[in-house]
């Protein structure tokens, strides 16, 4: 979750970050190759929760 100036709260996906960050960028950040990592991410076309599954019943 984060906060913005306007004081609401929004979620912001790690997937999405994984998959909206131009390769260059990671490129230059993390010195992995850039179509290395596009190859990589490739599969991830969409939001996905990453963490532990939900276990609790309802």
């Amino acid at each position: 979750m984060v906060s913005f100036d306007n004081q609401e709260f929004d979620v912001i996906y790690g997937s999405d970050v994984l998959r909206k960050t131009p390769p260059e960028v990671i490129q230059m950040i993390y010195g992995i190759k850039a179509a290395q990592w596009a190859e990589v991410i490739k599969p991830i076309d969409k939001t996905v929760i990453i963490g532990p599954p939900d276990t609790r019943e309802f």
